[in-house]
């Protein structure tokens, strides 16, 4: 029979058109352009291409491009597989067992299934063999399901690897075998199998219970986060972050995560009893600072004698504590009024102590006033009672009075305080000051000159 040279031309131009629209059609649908997809898919299965026709049952399937149509997403799976397209059958078959979009038929989705497992596919190999360890739409045969999970695990199915951990674990406990197709799907990212490990690994390992935990928190898995929350309250001294433990429960919470409500308030009583630990903290390093900064007097040249005597001695420790009560009624007498060369507070720290103390302690500033009814009113607010102390400085012609709290030997330990102090007084944004800045800024002449 004679071909006419038209019918041939027409023939390669329309082969030609269908091969654009299936390019496009993968081009479309792997950008999201779901509206476009759907325009050139529709027209390259219309030519018989079987990509083209599963792209448009997952089309269908979830309502991108086009209405949400399960039945149409069957249909066009139906069609795709009639092509040999492998993975289109495989949703037919979960299709078949769920009744999405058909009536369910779990025995033709089983002998589905098995066409394709026979055939070499994996992803039907591992559903296979959870319906022969289920017993679905069958008899029940463990041995070949974990053939059929092993034979999938060994093509690189990560969810089969999980599923042939898990049987041989249940069957075995924790073999060698076992726990290295466990790391393997973990270490593929598998979820269901990094939770596993970690679970297993938090009683002899838990650094690799807390690495696994992470991973999974990675993927946004609500159970994760209350496991590596639960770890990192409960679990080693060197592990233990309630700050991160604090975030991760929050969020369990927020995702009704099972048992996460009761995690969380166990992390805000372990706040509490930390910073109940931490002011304890405090209190000893203020009481080994002000043993560690009293030094015995050196003796001096006999020139100098009669200038040393001229300087004010050092507050005793009576003194040197200023009292909420002492800095009230300096400030309910007016100090903001005075000039430089007057003084109001009787129990303050002068600048002479402060040169006295090491220059590597800090101490925590709370404000600095020029109004003593400003000072008076922020500390009866603070509720603080010790170790408070004010110190005048002269500046600009007035008196300045700056406000500290406590004298310690750390900067860890300062910062403790810190955490420590009412939030009235943290919102004050109190300033961790080195016993050094203050020396240069309020030099022992002022109280001098004071005086």
């Amino acid at each position: 029979m004679r071909v006419s040279r038209g019918f041939v031309a027409v023939f390669c131009g329309l082969m030609a058109l269908n091969s654009h629209a299936a390019d496009d059609c993968l081009k479309a649908y792997n950008a999201a352009k779901y509206e476009d997809a759907a325009t050139h898919c529709k027209v390259a299965a219309a030519a018989g291409d079987a990509e083209a026709m599963f792209r448009m049952a997952s089309l269908y399937a979830v309502g991108n491009g086009v209405p949400q149509k399960p039945e149409m997403a069957v249909a066009w799976l139906k069609e795709a597989y009639r092509r040999s397209h492998e993975e289109a059958g495989y949703n037919l078959a979960v299709a078949m067992l769920q009744g999405i979009g058909t009536e369910q038929d779990k025995l033709e989705a089983r002998l589905l299934l098995t066409r394709l497992a026979s055939d070499g596919y994996a992803r039907a190999q591992r559903e296979l063999g959870l319906l022969f360890l289920d017993g679905v739409a069958g008899d029940k045969d463990e041995e070949t399901a974990r053939s059929l999970f092993q034979a999938a695990s060994e093509q690189g199915d990560i969810a089969a690897k999980w599923h042939l951990a898990d049987y041989l674990l249940q069957r075995d406990g924790a073999t060698p075998e076992a726990m290295d197709w466990l790391r393997s799907a973990a270490g593929a990212g598998d979820l269901n199998a990094q939770l596993q490990l970690g679970s297993l690994s938090e009683a002899d390992q838990p650094e690799k219970a807390e690495h696994w935990y992470r991973q999974a928190v990675r993927q946004g898995s609500g159970v994760g986060m209350y496991r590596l929350a639960f770890l990192l309250t409960h679990g080693p001294d060197s592990q233990r972050n309630l700050k991160l433990a604090d975030s991760l429960a929050r969020e369990a919470v927020r995702r009704h995560v099972e048992s996460s409500e009761t995690l969380f308030s166990q992390i805000q009583q372990k706040k509490q009893q930390q910073l109940q630990a931490a002011k304890r903290a405090v209190e000893k390093a203020e009481q080994a600072a002000d043993l560690n900064t009293a030094s015995p007097a050196k003796p001096l040249p006999a020139e100098r004698l009669q200038a040393k005597t001229a300087l004010p001695s050092a507050p005793s420790s009576q003194a040197r504590t200023a009292t909420v009560e002492a800095a009230r009624s300096s400030a309910d007498r007016g100090v903001d009024q005075t000039s430089c060369g007057e003084r109001q507070y009787g129990r303050e720290k002068d600048a002479c102590w402060w040169q006295q103390r090491s220059r590597k302690h800090y101490t925590l500033q709370l404000g600095a006033y020029r109004s003593g009814t400003g000072l008076g009113k922020f500390i009866r607010a603070s509720g603080l009672v010790d170790g408070l102390s004010v110190t005048v400085h002269c500046a600009g012609g007035r008196n300045l009075k700056i406000l500290t709290y406590g004298l310690y030997a750390s900067e860890e330990s300062a910062m403790m305080a810190r955490q420590a102090l009412p939030a009235s007084v943290q919102r004050a944004r109190p300033w961790l000051r080195t016993i050094a800045g203050l020396q240069k800024a309020v030099p022992c002449e002022d109280k001098l000159a004071a005086r």
